[in-house]
């Protein structure tokens, strides 16, 4: 398998995509990540980052919340209310969002 792998580099110059997603990431290390490229204006890689971390976890209310607000800077207004309103089925306690936010 390595001297495949290495036929493969040197020949095209590229690493086959199915060695770069061999490390496992779990659903709050998207999370994270989608906060890092969001800080850096990134928003297209974070929005990325943030819908891999809830095709991991579909629950992960972290990931949810962050996407809400990436959403509502990028003027997706109907998508992260979605987003607002799944989360305060999943936690009552968050139901009390401001009226803008609803």
């Amino acid at each position: 398998m390595k001297n495949f792998l290495v036929a493969v580099i040197v020949a095209t110059g590229v690493l086959p995509t199915f060695f770069l997603h061999a490390q496992e990431y779990s659903a709050q290390d998207y999370c994270d990540k989608g906060f890092m490229l969001e800080m850096r204006g990134e928003k297209e890689a974070a929005l990325g980052a943030y819908n891999a971390a809830l095709a991991l976890d579909s629950s992960n209310k972290d990931a949810i919340i962050s996407r809400s607000h990436l959403l509502m800077s990028i003027g997706q207004f109907k998508e992260a209310q979605a987003d607002i309103d799944i989360v305060a089925t999943m936690d009552p306690e968050l139901n009390n969002f401001p009226d803008h936010f609803r």
